[in-house]
Protein backbone atom coordinates (compact mmCIF):
# COMPACT_ATOMS: atom_id res chain seq x y z
CA UNK A 1 0.00 0.00 0.00
CA UNK A 2 1.53 3.55 -1.02
CA UNK A 3 0.53 6.57 1.28
CA UNK A 4 0.58 10.11 -0.16
CA UNK A 5 2.58 12.69 1.63
CA UNK A 6 -0.41 14.84 1.93
CA UNK A 7 -2.65 12.51 3.55
CA UNK A 8 -0.40 13.70 7.20
CA UNK A 9 -1.57 17.21 6.62
CA UNK A 10 -5.64 16.17 6.38
CA UNK A 11 -5.82 13.56 9.26
CA UNK A 12 -3.60 10.58 8.32
CA UNK A 13 -1.80 11.44 11.83
CA UNK A 14 -4.95 12.03 13.59
CA UNK A 15 -5.50 10.29 16.78
CA UNK A 16 -8.33 9.78 19.08
CA UNK A 17 -6.81 12.26 21.56
CA UNK A 18 -8.36 15.59 21.34
CA UNK A 19 -6.09 17.38 19.23
CA UNK A 20 -4.66 20.84 20.27
CA UNK A 21 -1.55 23.16 21.03
CA UNK A 22 -2.30 22.09 24.67
CA UNK A 23 -1.78 18.31 24.25
CA UNK A 24 0.92 18.89 21.97
CA UNK A 25 2.88 20.80 24.90
CA UNK A 26 2.53 17.82 27.02
CA UNK A 27 4.78 16.04 24.46
CA UNK A 28 7.41 18.72 24.56
CA UNK A 29 7.37 18.39 28.54
CA UNK A 30 8.40 14.99 28.44
CA UNK A 31 10.73 15.02 26.42
CA UNK A 32 12.19 18.84 26.89
CA UNK A 33 15.77 18.35 28.79
CA UNK A 34 16.43 14.94 27.26
CA UNK A 35 19.17 13.82 25.01
CA UNK A 36 18.65 13.32 21.19
CA UNK A 37 18.83 9.83 19.70
CA UNK A 38 19.31 7.91 22.30
CA UNK A 39 16.43 5.53 22.53
CA UNK A 40 16.33 2.34 20.98
CA UNK A 41 13.08 1.20 19.57
CA UNK A 42 10.29 4.24 19.51
CA UNK A 43 8.74 5.69 22.68
CA UNK A 44 5.65 7.22 20.81
CA UNK A 45 2.10 5.30 21.15
CA UNK A 46 0.15 4.41 18.10
CA UNK A 47 -2.05 7.48 18.70
CA UNK A 48 1.25 9.74 18.70
CA UNK A 49 1.84 10.24 22.28
CA UNK A 50 5.27 10.31 24.18
CA UNK A 51 5.34 7.08 26.73
CA UNK A 52 6.70 6.48 29.99
CA UNK A 53 9.68 5.04 28.26
CA UNK A 54 10.94 7.96 27.73
CA UNK A 55 11.93 8.39 31.66
CA UNK A 56 14.36 5.98 30.77
CA UNK A 57 16.70 8.82 28.33
CA UNK A 58 19.08 10.58 30.24
CA UNK A 59 18.40 14.26 31.04
CA UNK A 60 21.11 16.75 30.22
CA UNK A 61 19.08 20.12 30.55
CA UNK A 62 19.12 21.87 34.01
CA UNK A 63 14.86 23.46 34.90
CA UNK A 64 14.27 26.23 32.83
CA UNK A 65 14.19 28.28 36.44
CA UNK A 66 17.92 28.01 36.65
CA UNK A 67 18.68 29.93 33.83
CA UNK A 68 16.04 32.64 35.18
CA UNK A 69 17.04 36.44 36.62
CA UNK A 70 17.76 37.77 40.34
CA UNK A 71 14.22 38.29 40.76
CA UNK A 72 12.51 35.47 40.08
CA UNK A 73 15.08 33.69 42.35
CA UNK A 74 14.26 36.46 45.06
CA UNK A 75 10.67 36.18 44.51
CA UNK A 76 10.76 32.44 45.05
CA UNK A 77 13.39 32.49 48.16
CA UNK A 78 10.84 32.58 50.49
CA UNK A 79 8.88 29.98 49.63
CA UNK A 80 11.55 27.35 48.34
CA UNK A 81 13.25 28.32 52.31
CA UNK A 82 9.78 27.53 53.97
CA UNK A 83 9.50 23.50 52.11
CA UNK A 84 13.02 23.25 52.40
CA UNK A 85 12.90 23.48 55.75
CA UNK A 86 10.31 20.99 56.23
CA UNK A 87 11.60 18.62 53.92
CA UNK A 88 10.91 14.98 54.81
CA UNK A 89 8.73 15.77 57.80
CA UNK A 90 6.10 17.33 56.66
CA UNK A 91 5.42 16.55 52.88
CA UNK A 92 4.81 13.46 51.63
CA UNK A 93 7.51 13.36 48.02
CA UNK A 94 5.89 10.10 46.64
CA UNK A 95 1.88 12.25 46.84
CA UNK A 96 3.60 15.21 45.26
CA UNK A 97 5.74 13.44 42.59
CA UNK A 98 2.89 11.96 41.62
CA UNK A 99 1.10 15.38 41.65
CA UNK A 100 4.22 17.04 39.24
CA UNK A 101 3.47 13.57 36.63
CA UNK A 102 -0.07 14.31 36.53
CA UNK A 103 0.60 18.27 35.64
CA UNK A 104 2.64 17.48 32.83
CA UNK A 105 -0.77 16.18 30.75
CA UNK A 106 -2.88 18.42 29.58
CA UNK A 107 -6.67 17.80 31.18
CA UNK A 108 -9.89 19.44 30.77
CA UNK A 109 -11.64 21.66 33.57
CA UNK A 110 -13.33 18.52 35.34
CA UNK A 111 -10.33 15.95 35.35
CA UNK A 112 -7.99 19.05 36.63
CA UNK A 113 -10.23 20.11 39.26
CA UNK A 114 -10.82 16.09 40.25
CA UNK A 115 -6.77 16.03 40.10
CA UNK A 116 -6.54 19.14 42.52
CA UNK A 117 -9.04 17.57 45.40
CA UNK A 118 -7.80 14.68 45.70
CA UNK A 119 -3.73 14.74 45.38
CA UNK A 120 -2.81 18.50 46.84
CA UNK A 121 -4.41 17.26 50.16
CA UNK A 122 -2.20 14.23 50.11
CA UNK A 123 1.08 16.06 49.81
CA UNK A 124 1.25 17.02 53.64
CA UNK A 125 0.64 19.26 56.50
CA UNK A 126 0.83 23.07 57.18
CA UNK A 127 1.77 25.50 54.52
CA UNK A 128 5.34 23.91 53.79
CA UNK A 129 3.00 21.10 51.60
CA UNK A 130 0.17 24.08 50.33
CA UNK A 131 3.27 26.15 48.83
CA UNK A 132 5.07 23.22 47.18
CA UNK A 133 1.70 21.42 46.03
CA UNK A 134 1.03 25.35 44.43
CA UNK A 135 4.96 25.26 42.73
CA UNK A 136 3.87 21.59 41.63
CA UNK A 137 0.65 23.35 39.65
CA UNK A 138 2.71 26.15 38.48
CA UNK A 139 4.30 24.36 36.50
CA UNK A 140 0.92 22.46 34.56
CA UNK A 141 -1.51 24.75 32.56
CA UNK A 142 -2.07 28.22 32.77
CA UNK A 143 -4.59 28.73 35.47
CA UNK A 144 -6.81 31.34 33.59
CA UNK A 145 -9.26 32.69 34.98
CA UNK A 146 -11.82 30.40 32.85
CA UNK A 147 -10.08 27.95 34.03
CA UNK A 148 -10.06 28.56 37.80
CA UNK A 149 -13.93 29.81 37.46
CA UNK A 150 -14.77 25.92 35.81
CA UNK A 151 -12.63 24.22 38.17
CA UNK A 152 -14.38 25.55 41.21
CA UNK A 153 -17.66 24.84 39.89
CA UNK A 154 -16.80 21.21 38.84
CA UNK A 155 -15.12 20.88 42.16
CA UNK A 156 -16.59 17.60 43.98
CA UNK A 157 -17.91 17.77 46.93
CA UNK A 158 -20.40 20.54 46.86
CA UNK A 159 -20.95 23.96 47.81
CA UNK A 160 -19.02 23.62 51.13
CA UNK A 161 -15.69 22.62 49.03
CA UNK A 162 -16.37 24.61 46.91
CA UNK A 163 -16.71 27.58 49.10
CA UNK A 164 -13.36 26.81 50.74
CA UNK A 165 -11.51 26.58 47.90
CA UNK A 166 -13.03 29.65 46.76
CA UNK A 167 -11.76 31.16 50.19
CA UNK A 168 -8.07 30.31 49.65
CA UNK A 169 -7.49 31.08 45.99
CA UNK A 170 -9.41 34.27 45.96
CA UNK A 171 -7.54 35.74 49.41
CA UNK A 172 -4.30 34.61 47.94
CA UNK A 173 -4.92 36.42 44.68
CA UNK A 174 -6.22 39.20 47.33
CA UNK A 175 -2.70 39.74 48.71
CA UNK A 176 -1.03 39.37 44.88
CA UNK A 177 -2.86 42.86 44.03
CA UNK A 178 -0.57 44.53 46.92
CA UNK A 179 -3.53 46.34 48.41
CA UNK A 180 -3.00 47.38 52.26
CA UNK A 181 -4.54 44.55 54.25
CA UNK A 182 -6.56 44.06 57.23
CA UNK A 183 -8.91 42.00 58.94
CA UNK A 184 -11.98 44.36 58.33
CA UNK A 185 -10.83 43.94 54.52
CA UNK A 186 -10.50 40.77 54.31
CA UNK A 187 -13.65 39.94 55.14
CA UNK A 188 -14.90 42.04 52.55
CA UNK A 189 -12.66 40.34 49.78
CA UNK A 190 -14.01 37.63 47.56
CA UNK A 191 -11.98 35.21 50.00
CA UNK A 192 -13.83 36.68 53.26
CA UNK A 193 -17.15 36.50 51.45
CA UNK A 194 -16.50 32.86 50.91
CA UNK A 195 -15.51 32.15 54.36
CA UNK A 196 -18.69 33.52 55.99
CA UNK A 197 -19.96 30.64 54.01
CA UNK A 198 -17.94 27.76 55.77
CA UNK A 199 -19.95 29.16 58.70
CA UNK A 200 -17.44 29.09 61.35
CA UNK A 201 -17.19 31.07 64.25
CA UNK A 202 -16.35 34.86 63.57
CA UNK A 203 -12.80 34.45 65.14
CA UNK A 204 -12.04 31.28 63.47
CA UNK A 205 -12.81 33.04 59.94
CA UNK A 206 -10.75 35.91 60.99
CA UNK A 207 -7.69 33.72 61.61
CA UNK A 208 -8.27 31.31 58.81
CA UNK A 209 -8.56 34.37 56.32
CA UNK A 210 -5.43 36.02 58.18
CA UNK A 211 -3.16 32.45 57.63
CA UNK A 212 -3.88 32.39 54.02
CA UNK A 213 -2.96 35.95 53.59
CA UNK A 214 0.12 35.87 55.43
CA UNK A 215 1.07 32.47 52.96
CA UNK A 216 0.02 34.46 49.96
CA UNK A 217 2.88 36.88 51.23
CA UNK A 218 5.46 34.15 51.09
CA UNK A 219 4.14 32.57 47.53
CA UNK A 220 4.56 36.56 46.57
CA UNK A 221 7.84 36.99 48.08
CA UNK A 222 7.19 39.63 50.72
CA UNK A 223 8.40 39.73 54.41
CA UNK A 224 5.69 39.05 57.17
CA UNK A 225 2.69 41.58 57.62
CA UNK A 226 3.15 42.11 61.12
CA UNK A 227 0.20 44.40 61.08
CA UNK A 228 -2.11 41.41 59.78
CA UNK A 229 -0.46 38.42 62.11
CA UNK A 230 -0.35 40.29 65.40
CA UNK A 231 -4.08 41.37 64.81
CA UNK A 232 -5.30 37.81 63.63
CA UNK A 233 -3.04 36.60 66.98
CA UNK A 234 -4.89 39.10 69.18
CA UNK A 235 -8.40 37.97 68.43
CA UNK A 236 -7.72 34.56 68.78
CA UNK A 237 -8.95 32.92 72.73
CA UNK A 238 -5.18 32.03 73.57
CA UNK A 239 -3.66 33.25 76.58
CA UNK A 240 -1.97 36.40 76.98
CA UNK A 241 1.61 34.49 77.34
CA UNK A 242 1.22 32.71 74.57
CA UNK A 243 -0.41 36.31 72.30
CA UNK A 244 2.48 37.61 73.59
CA UNK A 245 5.02 35.00 72.27
CA UNK A 246 3.32 34.72 69.04
CA UNK A 247 3.76 38.29 68.45
CA UNK A 248 6.95 38.38 69.57
CA UNK A 249 7.93 35.62 66.86
CA UNK A 250 6.41 38.12 64.09
CA UNK A 251 8.82 40.95 65.78
CA UNK A 252 11.92 38.57 65.23
CA UNK A 253 10.79 36.96 61.62
CA UNK A 254 10.96 41.14 60.28
CA UNK A 255 14.48 41.67 62.28
CA UNK A 256 16.01 38.70 60.63
CA UNK A 257 14.71 39.20 57.22
CA UNK A 258 16.40 42.89 57.28
CA UNK A 259 19.30 41.37 58.90
CA UNK A 260 22.96 39.80 57.92
CA UNK A 261 23.21 37.23 60.56
CA UNK A 262 21.27 36.05 63.72
CA UNK A 263 22.71 37.62 67.38
CA UNK A 264 23.12 35.95 70.51
CA UNK A 265 20.43 37.37 71.67
CA UNK A 266 17.68 36.94 69.35
CA UNK A 267 18.56 33.10 69.87
CA UNK A 268 17.97 33.43 73.43
CA UNK A 269 14.85 35.35 72.78
CA UNK A 270 13.95 32.28 69.96
CA UNK A 271 14.45 29.87 72.87
CA UNK A 272 12.44 31.54 75.32
CA UNK A 273 9.63 31.30 72.79
CA UNK A 274 9.75 27.07 72.22
CA UNK A 275 9.08 27.35 76.69
CA UNK A 276 6.23 29.14 76.35
CA UNK A 277 4.22 28.10 73.37
CA UNK A 278 2.27 24.80 73.60
CA UNK A 279 3.32 21.51 71.86
CA UNK A 280 0.64 21.76 69.77
CA UNK A 281 1.30 25.02 68.68
CA UNK A 282 2.50 24.99 64.82
CA UNK A 283 4.85 27.89 65.55
CA UNK A 284 7.01 26.27 68.11
CA UNK A 285 7.47 23.29 65.60
CA UNK A 286 8.48 25.51 62.90
CA UNK A 287 11.45 27.21 65.03
CA UNK A 288 12.67 24.02 66.95
CA UNK A 289 13.15 22.77 63.25
CA UNK A 290 14.77 25.59 61.98
CA UNK A 291 17.24 26.34 64.86
CA UNK A 292 18.35 22.52 64.04
CA UNK A 293 19.05 23.39 59.90
CA UNK A 294 20.69 27.07 61.40
CA UNK A 295 22.74 24.93 63.45
CA UNK A 296 23.92 23.20 60.06
CA UNK A 297 24.31 26.17 57.31
CA UNK A 298 24.98 29.14 60.32
CA UNK A 299 25.72 31.66 57.31
CA UNK A 300 21.97 30.95 56.38
CA UNK A 301 20.46 31.26 59.97
CA UNK A 302 18.89 34.37 59.92
CA UNK A 303 16.81 33.62 56.60
CA UNK A 304 16.21 30.27 57.57
CA UNK A 305 14.55 31.26 61.07
CA UNK A 306 12.53 34.08 59.44
CA UNK A 307 10.86 32.08 57.15
CA UNK A 308 9.89 29.41 60.03
CA UNK A 309 8.50 32.02 61.93
CA UNK A 310 6.62 32.92 58.73
CA UNK A 311 4.77 29.92 57.84
CA UNK A 312 4.44 28.87 61.53
CA UNK A 313 2.56 31.98 61.83
CA UNK A 314 0.08 31.14 59.09
CA UNK A 315 0.21 27.35 60.17
CA UNK A 316 -0.99 28.12 63.43
CA UNK A 317 -3.47 30.56 62.49
CA UNK A 318 -4.95 28.23 59.76
CA UNK A 319 -5.12 25.20 62.14
CA UNK A 320 -7.14 27.10 64.56
CA UNK A 321 -9.41 29.16 62.00
CA UNK A 322 -10.11 25.43 60.46
CA UNK A 323 -10.13 23.32 63.86
CA UNK A 324 -13.95 23.50 64.27
CA UNK A 325 -14.41 22.48 60.39
CA UNK A 326 -15.04 19.08 58.83
CA UNK A 327 -12.06 17.05 57.00
CA UNK A 328 -13.55 17.44 53.35
CA UNK A 329 -13.35 21.41 54.31
CA UNK A 330 -9.67 21.49 55.86
CA UNK A 331 -8.57 19.32 52.73
CA UNK A 332 -10.47 21.68 50.74
CA UNK A 333 -8.36 24.74 52.25
CA UNK A 334 -5.19 23.49 51.38
CA UNK A 335 -6.45 22.39 47.60
CA UNK A 336 -7.75 26.34 47.45
CA UNK A 337 -4.43 27.63 48.73
CA UNK A 338 -2.13 25.32 46.30
CA UNK A 339 -4.14 26.71 43.77
CA UNK A 340 -3.83 30.22 44.51
CA UNK A 341 -0.55 30.12 45.53
CA UNK A 342 -0.13 28.44 41.64
CA UNK A 343 -1.10 31.64 40.46
CA UNK A 344 1.17 33.74 41.59
CA UNK A 345 3.82 31.18 41.14
CA UNK A 346 2.95 31.28 37.30
CA UNK A 347 2.92 35.36 37.37
CA UNK A 348 6.77 34.78 38.53
CA UNK A 349 7.40 32.17 35.80
CA UNK A 350 5.91 34.49 32.87
CA UNK A 351 8.06 37.57 34.07
CA UNK A 352 10.57 34.92 34.37
CA UNK A 353 10.49 33.05 31.28
CA UNK A 354 10.19 36.44 29.16
CA UNK A 355 13.41 37.95 29.87
CA UNK A 356 15.18 35.06 29.20
CA UNK A 357 13.81 34.56 25.63
CA UNK A 358 16.86 36.21 23.75
CA UNK A 359 19.27 33.43 25.68
CA UNK A 360 17.05 30.67 24.41
CA UNK A 361 16.84 31.66 21.10
CA UNK A 362 21.01 31.69 21.06
CA UNK A 363 20.84 28.50 22.70
CA UNK A 364 18.60 27.30 19.95
CA UNK A 365 21.04 28.56 17.44
CA UNK A 366 23.67 26.86 18.97
CA UNK A 367 22.07 23.56 19.07
CA UNK A 368 21.24 23.56 15.49
CA UNK A 369 25.15 24.14 14.87
CA UNK A 370 26.15 21.35 16.86
CA UNK A 371 23.33 18.77 15.27
CA UNK A 372 23.15 18.25 11.89
CA UNK A 373 19.62 16.66 12.13
CA UNK A 374 18.33 19.76 13.79
CA UNK A 375 20.08 22.50 11.28
CA UNK A 376 18.26 20.61 8.19
CA UNK A 377 15.03 21.31 9.85
CA UNK A 378 15.78 25.11 10.64
CA UNK A 379 16.23 25.12 7.07
CA UNK A 380 12.50 24.13 6.70
CA UNK A 381 11.48 26.80 9.18
CA UNK A 382 13.71 29.43 7.17
CA UNK A 383 11.71 29.30 4.01
CA UNK A 384 8.72 31.81 3.79
CA UNK A 385 5.16 30.43 4.18
CA UNK A 386 2.23 32.13 3.27
CA UNK A 387 0.28 32.53 6.66
CA UNK A 388 -2.06 29.96 7.69
CA UNK A 389 -5.87 30.04 6.72
CA UNK A 390 -7.59 32.75 9.33
CA UNK A 391 -4.31 34.05 10.44
CA UNK A 392 -3.53 38.09 9.46
CA UNK A 393 -2.52 38.27 6.26
CA UNK A 394 0.89 39.38 4.37
CA UNK A 395 3.75 38.31 2.48
CA UNK A 396 5.61 34.98 3.00
CA UNK A 397 7.84 35.06 6.24
CA UNK A 398 10.81 33.34 7.64
CA UNK A 399 9.83 31.35 10.91
CA UNK A 400 13.55 31.00 12.21
CA UNK A 401 13.04 33.38 15.23
CA UNK A 402 10.01 31.08 16.41
CA UNK A 403 12.28 27.88 15.73
CA UNK A 404 15.06 28.75 17.25
CA UNK A 405 12.88 30.28 20.47
CA UNK A 406 11.39 26.65 20.28
CA UNK A 407 14.77 24.29 20.09
CA UNK A 408 16.40 26.68 22.95
CA UNK A 409 13.27 26.24 25.45
CA UNK A 410 13.65 22.05 24.60
CA UNK A 411 17.02 22.11 25.94
CA UNK A 412 15.67 22.46 29.59
CA UNK A 413 13.27 20.80 31.85
CA UNK A 414 10.05 22.58 31.08
CA UNK A 415 6.93 22.82 32.53
CA UNK A 416 3.35 22.80 30.21
CA UNK A 417 3.14 26.58 31.19
CA UNK A 418 6.45 27.11 30.32
CA UNK A 419 5.66 25.94 27.00
CA UNK A 420 1.88 27.78 26.06
CA UNK A 421 3.28 30.94 27.69
CA UNK A 422 6.59 30.61 25.31
CA UNK A 423 4.31 30.22 22.50
CA UNK A 424 1.64 32.29 23.01
CA UNK A 425 4.06 35.51 23.39
CA UNK A 426 4.81 34.47 19.55
CA UNK A 427 3.69 35.78 15.84
CA UNK A 428 1.60 33.22 14.09
CA UNK A 429 4.39 32.74 11.79
CA UNK A 430 7.33 32.31 14.24
CA UNK A 431 4.40 30.03 16.58
CA UNK A 432 4.79 27.82 13.18
CA UNK A 433 8.51 27.63 13.58
CA UNK A 434 7.81 27.19 17.10
CA UNK A 435 6.31 23.96 16.37
CA UNK A 436 8.88 22.98 13.84
CA UNK A 437 11.71 22.93 16.61
CA UNK A 438 9.31 20.58 19.04
CA UNK A 439 7.68 18.35 16.60
CA UNK A 440 11.69 17.86 15.76
CA UNK A 441 12.65 17.40 19.48
CA UNK A 442 9.93 15.13 20.15
CA UNK A 443 10.75 13.37 17.01
CA UNK A 444 14.75 13.17 17.58
CA UNK A 445 14.38 11.69 21.85
CA UNK A 446 11.10 9.90 21.00
CA UNK A 447 12.33 7.73 18.23
CA UNK A 448 15.55 5.91 16.78
CA UNK A 449 16.81 7.13 13.75
CA UNK A 450 15.96 4.97 10.68
CA UNK A 451 18.73 3.82 8.36
CA UNK A 452 19.72 5.01 5.30
CA UNK A 453 18.12 8.69 5.72
CA UNK A 454 20.21 11.61 5.17
CA UNK A 455 20.12 14.64 7.62
CA UNK A 456 17.35 16.05 6.03
CA UNK A 457 15.50 12.75 5.31
CA UNK A 458 15.85 12.85 9.09
CA UNK A 459 14.74 15.79 9.71
CA UNK A 460 11.77 15.59 7.94
CA UNK A 461 10.79 11.99 9.41
CA UNK A 462 11.69 13.47 12.98
CA UNK A 463 8.99 16.44 12.23
CA UNK A 464 6.64 14.04 11.05
CA UNK A 465 6.50 11.91 13.97
CA UNK A 466 6.58 14.40 16.64
CA UNK A 467 4.02 16.54 15.35
CA UNK A 468 1.05 13.86 15.45
CA UNK A 469 -0.46 15.43 18.97
CA UNK A 470 -0.94 18.44 17.68
CA UNK A 471 -3.99 19.95 15.68
CA UNK A 472 -4.56 19.38 12.17
CA UNK A 473 -4.38 22.94 11.45
CA UNK A 474 -0.27 22.80 13.05
CA UNK A 475 0.14 19.78 10.65
CA UNK A 476 -1.04 21.12 7.64
CA UNK A 477 1.14 24.03 8.15
CA UNK A 478 4.42 22.06 9.23
CA UNK A 479 4.12 19.34 6.61
CA UNK A 480 4.02 21.96 3.31
CA UNK A 481 6.94 23.29 5.10
CA UNK A 482 8.78 19.53 4.71
CA UNK A 483 7.22 18.98 1.24
CA UNK A 484 9.50 22.38 0.23
CA UNK A 485 12.58 19.79 0.35
CA UNK A 486 12.59 16.26 -1.18
CA UNK A 487 15.05 14.73 1.05
CA UNK A 488 13.04 16.07 3.96
CA UNK A 489 9.95 14.48 2.51
CA UNK A 490 12.03 11.39 1.87
CA UNK A 491 11.88 11.07 5.78
CA UNK A 492 8.65 12.05 6.61
CA UNK A 493 6.72 9.12 3.93
CA UNK A 494 9.00 7.05 5.88
CA UNK A 495 7.24 7.88 9.48
CA UNK A 496 3.68 8.05 7.39
CA UNK A 497 4.32 4.45 6.71
CA UNK A 498 5.76 3.36 10.50
CA UNK A 499 3.02 5.22 11.89
CA UNK A 500 0.36 3.44 9.61
CA UNK A 501 2.08 -0.10 10.23
CA UNK A 502 1.26 0.92 13.96
CA UNK A 503 -1.94 1.60 13.29
CA UNK A 504 -3.11 -0.88 11.50
CA UNK A 505 -6.00 -3.27 12.57
CA UNK A 506 -5.13 -5.90 14.44
CA UNK A 507 -6.25 -8.31 12.56
CA UNK A 508 -4.56 -7.46 9.48
CA UNK A 509 -1.69 -7.59 11.65
CA UNK A 510 -2.16 -11.09 12.53
CA UNK A 511 -3.06 -12.21 8.75
CA UNK A 512 0.60 -10.87 7.76
CA UNK A 513 1.87 -12.94 10.41
CA UNK A 514 0.60 -16.06 9.27
CA UNK A 515 1.80 -15.28 5.70
CA UNK A 516 -2.39 -15.14 4.33
CA UNK A 517 -1.67 -11.73 3.16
Amino acid sequence: MEYNIEEIGFGWFGSKLAKSAEHFASNIVKTAGHELGQVAKTAQSAEGAVSGVIKKVPIIGGPIHTIMDTTFKISMAPTNLVIGVAEGQRIDHAVLNNLKEQVKEFKQVAPYAEMVVSLVPGVGQGVAAMLAAGVALSEGQPISEVIKAGLIAALPGGPLVQAAVTMGVDTIQHVAKGEKLNLQTLSQSAGGAATAALGLPPESSQALTAGIAITGGIAKGQPLDKTLADAAVNALPLSEPVKRAMTEASTLSLELVHGNSISITQTARLTALTGILPPSNPLRDSITTAVALSQKTPQQAHVIMASAIHSGLADTLIGIGAEKAPPIVKNAIKSGTALGSGLIYQEHRAVGLSKVAGKLIESGVQQSKNYPSFNEARKLAARPAAPLPGTPGGPPVSATRGFDYGSGLGQHQVGLFDVITARKSLSPADQRGFDMASATRIGLVANPRPQELSNAGHAGYAMSMGMQSHSQEEKMAMMRAIQQSPSATVGATVAVKEVAAKRENWLVRLFKALGLL
